[in-house]
């Protein structure tokens, strides 16, 4: 067989290509040609049917085995699209392939409305959206700059926004949050000084500038926003302004004018008289006070206010002035002043205290200022008090006791000369008949008077024996002599006497700054000193003559609480008011000894002032007491009725001092066991 050896030159060219193809495909022989390979641009990939051949421009050999056969050229080139093309035997052997731009994905999302896209100032979008999309080519250029391109994005009433993007981002995806357009605003007025108002915002005073104003569209009907504008000044007018973007505008400028308004005073009740800044207005036929004020500002720029006093006062009746600050508010010009009726009084109390001065003890007067209500009841729906004595005005009455008989006795105070003191003791019956009966003559000290519990004599403290006080004792009767218990180098006071013959009673030690509870027994010598503690008001309970009730003082607070003492066993004080903050005295057995009255000033009354008052405790239920008077006067030294139906008390209500009776609810009754 004859071999054909492989040739270089075109061998097909020499014969026809028909014979050609016949030979071809007869003998099998094979040629190679040589191929130009460029790109466009250069610089591109080249690969001949998938095996690499270099950058182009780069020559590539490819062998044919027949006219038919063809290869694939493939151009591959960062930044653009891949290109092929195919050649066959009978192809030109310069090949230039022209690459195409690759293409990116670009979206452009928008919050809070839609709006209108631009890339490279062309619309992207015939309405506004609010996210966008679309393919954008992008290729390196011979230097390796990428193609790009500038976003827009641009609704009325929002700043435009603009972002320019490129091939060689690695994210396209644009998030928008768009920004309302914004300006300064300067603010002036004639006068300066005026309170700026944007939207109820204040924002300082004239003149001034706000920055950076936000102002956007209604998203429905595209038109601007406003603001209100409030200019507002004491003693001017306030003025109004909307304001918009307005084309930009800054400057706005206010001319304030001065207030001037007529106003209307009258009272309730009617007929007050009106000064206005120390001028009185005369009343006009209703008896209204009418006046023309201007409220332009001082020279110091404050505003202009007017003080009018209103006050009433008939030939019964007070009433406590009224100061009204007139000041321009918005206008105002009717004013009605309610008046309150001067309902309480001032009454003097004087008192017969102990004070420590040095080393001793002196009793000495002190003057308190009370109020009493000119009103001597009680609320609605309570009982009402009965007066149980006529005494002269101004009469002081001290501390009282009652008797099973039904006479009360009291001590009545006075000061002839400063830093003196007398008390008189005075009986008088609990059943109404008049008459008031003197049991000693006024010229000592006799206070704390205290039935025995058989009713027949009185005890009581006084210094009719020396210069101290002393414990005495006088029949109820007032006949007879006068008696003296103790005779110690102390001033004793609040005797109190058991059916035996022991006497308690209040002890003042000139060695020592607290008050003694002391018991001693008639007809002998020496006492017992009972107290762990100070102590003061010895009351004695009339169903156990084995306990004791006293009052002593909490010195954190200042403030009294009630304590009861066993008289057997060991001594040991129980509080049963527990009110650290409340003052509770004045206490009183009832005749049974199940119950307390007590004087505390732990309520309020109408006034929102602590007032004393009286209560009454179930010493079954020490935590819940009653309080029986409410008046808010000043009520104390209450005393039980021999039924245990009522209290009598002192108080000062109705503007005097006088002793009062007092009915006690059902449920608090407490009479003889």
């Amino acid at each position: 067989m004859h071999r054909l050896h492989p040739i270089t030159a075109h061998p097909f060219c020499r014969v026809p290509a028909l014979l050609a193809l016949l030979f071809s495909s007869l003998i099998g022989c094979t040629t190679t040609r040589n191929f130009n390979i460029d790109s466009k641009p250069t610089g591109a990939q080249i690969k001949v049917d998938g095996i690499p051949q270099g950058i182009a421009p780069v020559v590539s050999p490819i062998r044919f085995s027949s006219t038919t056969e063809s290869h694939v050229i493939t151009a591959t080139k960062a930044g653009f699209a891949d290109a092929t093309e195919s050649v066959h035997f009978e192809s030109s052997t310069d090949v230039t392939i022209e690459l195409k731009p690759g293409t990116r994905f670009v979206k452009v999302n928008v919050e809070p409305l839609a709006a209108n896209i631009t890339v490279n100032g062309k619309p992207m979008t015939k309405a506004p959206v609010k996210i966008w999309g679309g393919e954008l080519e992008f290729s390196p250029d011979e230097n390796k700059v990428w193609t790009t391109y500038r976003i827009g994005v641009e609704r009325l009433g929002f700043q435009k926004v603009e972002k320019t993007i490129s091939g060689a981002d690695k994210e396209l995806t644009w998030n928008v949050m768009l920004q309302p357009m914004r300006k300064s605003i300067n603010v002036s007025s004639s006068p300066q000084g005026a309170h700026v108002y944007l939207d109820d915002r204040e924002l300082g005073t004239t003149p001034l500038t706000e920055k950076d104003v936000p102002f956007t569209t209604d998203p429905q009907t595209n038109q601007w926003g406003f603001y209100k504008l409030k200019i507002v000044k004491p003693g001017y007018g306030p003025l109004e302004q909307q304001i918009s973007w307005d084309e930009a505008k800054a400057d706005y400028k206010f001319d304030l004018k001065p207030f001037t308004k007529t106003v209307k005073i009258v009272s309730e009740p009617a007929g007050a008289t009106v000064a206005i800044d120390d001028k009185p207005i005369p009343p006009d036929a209703s008896g209204a006070a009418i006046v023309t004020l201007t409220f332009a500002p001082d020279d110091t720029g404050k505003p202009r206010t007017y003080a009018a006093v209103v006050s009433r006062k008939t030939a019964t009746s007070e009433w406590s002035p009224e100061t009204l600050t007139i000041a321009w508010e918005e206008g105002k010009t009717d004013y009605v002043v309610p008046l309150k009726e001067i309902k309480t009084v001032l009454v003097p109390l004087l008192s017969a205290v102990p004070e420590r001065t040095g080393d001793s003890w002196q009793i000495v007067p002190k003057i308190t200022r009370t109020i009493a209500r000119k009103d001597v009841n009680e609320g609605v729906g309570r009982s009402q008090p009965v007066k149980v004595t006529a005494l002269p005005k101004d009469t002081q009455i001290d501390s009282l006791s009652s008797s099973r008989d039904g006479l009360l006795v009291f001590s009545v105070l006075s000061s002839p000369e400063k830093g003196d003191l007398r008390a008189t003791l005075k009986q008088i019956s609990v059943d109404g008949n008049p008459g008031v009966k003197d049991l000693s003559d006024g010229k000592s000290l006799d206070l704390h008077p205290c039935f025995t519990a058989d009713g027949k004599e009185i005890l009581f403290s006084s210094n009719r024996g020396g210069k101290r006080q002393s414990i005495w004792r006088i029949m109820a009767s007032g006949e007879g002599g006068f008696a003296q218990l103790t005779n110690d180098q102390t001033n004793d006071l609040w005797p109190v006497l058991d059916p035996i013959g022991k006497l308690y009673y209040q002890g003042l030690v000139d060695n020592r700054s607290d008050s003694r509870i002391y018991m001693t027994e008639i007809g002998k010598v020496g006492r017992t000193d009972l107290t762990q503690a100070g102590g003061a008001q010895p009351r004695l309970n009339p169903a156990d003559i084995n306990t004791l009730l006293v009052s002593d003082v909490n010195e954190k607070t200042g403030k009294r609480d009630l304590f009861v003492y066993p008289l057997v066993g060991k001594l040991i004080p129980t509080n049963i008011t527990k009110t650290p903050d409340s003052d509770e005295t004045d206490a009183a057995w009832s005749p049974n000894g199940k119950k307390l009255a007590f004087v505390s000033d732990r309520g309020l009354d109408e006034d929102k002032r602590n007032n004393y008052d009286i209560w009454v405790m179930d010493l079954a239920k020490p935590d819940a007491p009653i309080q029986i008077t409410t008046n808010g006067s000043w009520d104390d030294r209450p005393v039980w009725s021999p039924k245990g139906d009522a209290i009598f008390f002192r108080s000062n209500r109705g503007g005097e001092w006088a002793i009062w009776k007092m009915a006690v609810p059902t449920d608090l009754q407490a009479g003889n066991p």
